[in-house]
């Protein structure tokens, strides 16, 4: 079982890799000990991992290990966020023999040096290559027109005074990831972060008066706080590494999963000026996804040891442990139900990530059909009726709504005019 860190394809992270972006007439002047250190560089990222991916500053950054005829290659894909391959980079030492093939979309070579120091050179045609489609299943064609509600810019409240379930999300329809929220059933939509930075993973508090998110403002991505109405904005975490994917316990302590100490574990954090931080999870290769149980008293979250990756749960002062799923494939991404029994989240079973759904006592599992290639990021709806997800589709993220009991009722809450991602369904307080 391979094992797979995935933080989300769309942060914008400055991760600058050493044959990302130069010249065709600089290649030709890389050393064998440059590419040795590239090579070390991918490697020190794997770890004892098999699979690694993280966000980059072109897009996402995708990292494996490749064996044929008995010999080793260490891979490195960099897609931009619409899922294409930017460039393509192959790399194998061994007795002192260095290969290296790289491809992008104006050239496609393979360089390799002897244990000898000779250097040898070998060009190849370069054919464009095509965007990727995204097609609909058959579930979904057969299906009526999506319902597009139409999109409606609101002034900030002024007088909060009810609490309104909400979907709150990141977008970069204007140019940037900012917080938004729309209505459940995709109006409304209103922004609440106009900042120069990207905002993401939003989550609300259980009174609907703040909002928790990540931003690298700082060049890394740290944890913040605002009010509903978007002010009063304070840094919580400043760790020079990357805090991602909080949400409240309570107006006081977050959680969140944090890149600290080297492997991704779940912290909680004060927000007061103490800032007490308390790590709650050990004995993960890498513990992720943290998001909570509707009471506020467990977390659920992705785990891996020894090369298999399942849905965890633990309490919120860091005892209770507990396995929820063994079904033998990756999982990400998990949300529970209102009624705290079933829990939504992300696998792929099939080598392409769908939804599921499990029961963990009862050991019940099911695929949830949305008739889109891929989906990512479910959340329930307050009722338990509808999941929300992401998927890509003519190269936008969209959100979508899918009813549980009848998998053809799918509602598209979003245009593809932008990426929208990490949408949660939550209560806010409104005017």
């Amino acid at each position: 079982m391979k094992t797979i860190i995935i933080i989300n394809l769309f942060l914008a992270l400055s991760i600058l890799l050493s044959f990302s972006g130069i010249s065709e007439g600089a290649y030709s002047q890389i050393t064998k000990r440059e590419l040795l250190r590239e090579e070390n560089t991918l490697k020190n990222k794997l770890g004892n991992m098999d699979i690694y991916v993280e966000p980059c500053s072109e897009g996402f950054l995708h990292i494996f290990r490749d064996i044929k005829e008995d010999k080793e290659f260490i891979v490195k894909i960099i897609y931009d966020i619409k899922g294409n391959i930017i460039v393509k980079d192959k790399y194998s030492y061994s007795q002192g023999r260095l290969f290296w093939e790289h491809k992008d979309n104006v050239s496609h070579f393979i360089i390799i040096f002897q244990k000898d120091g000779t250097k040898t050179r070998e060009d190849f045609r370069v054919s464009p290559t095509p965007s990727p489609t995204v097609t609909f299943c058959p579930a979904i064609i057969s299906t009526p027109p999506y319902k597009t509600p139409t999109p409606q810019i609101l002034p900030t409240p002024i007088s909060p005074s009810a609490l309104k379930e909400k979907i709150i999300f990141s977008s970069d329809l204007n140019g940037n990831m900012d917080i938004y929220t729309m209505n459940i059933d995709g109006t409304n939509l209103h922004r609440i972060t106009k900042g120069t930075y990207s905002e993401v993973f939003p989550s609300l508090s259980s009174d609907g008066t703040k909002i928790v998110y990540s931003s690298n403002e700082s060049g890394y991505w740290n944890i913040y706080t605002i009010d509903s109405g978007g002010n009063n904005k304070i840094r919580i975490t400043d760790s020079k590494t990357n805090d991602i994917m909080p949400s409240f316990i309570d107006n006081n302590i977050i959680i969140f999963q944090s890149f600290r100490n080297k492997n991704p574990q779940i912290y909680k954090i004060s927000v007061d000026v103490k800032r007490a931080l308390t790590q709650l999870t050990y004995g993960f290769n890498l513990a992720i996804h943290p998001a909570l149980y509707p009471n506020k008293n467990k977390i659920v979250f992705t785990g891996e040891k020894d090369g298999f990756t399942d849905m965890y749960s633990i309490d919120v002062n860091g005892n209770g442990l507990k396995q929820l799923t063994h079904s033998g494939f990756e999982k990400s991404f998990p949300s529970v139900s209102p009624d705290g029994k079933t829990i939504a989240f992300c696998g792929n079973l099939d080598g392409r990530w769908e939804i599921y759904t499990v029961d963990p006592v009862r050991g019940i599992q099911k695929r949830i059909k949305t008739g889109f290639i891929e989906s990512f990021y479910p959340s329930f709806t307050s009722d338990g009726r509808y999941i929300v997800f992401q998927s890509l589709y003519k190269g936008k993220i969209g959100l979508y709504k899918i009813n549980l009991s009848d998998e053809n009722n799918i509602i598209k809450l979003t245009d593809n005019k932008a990426d929208n991602i990490q949408a949660r369904c939550q209560f806010i307080m409104v005017q």
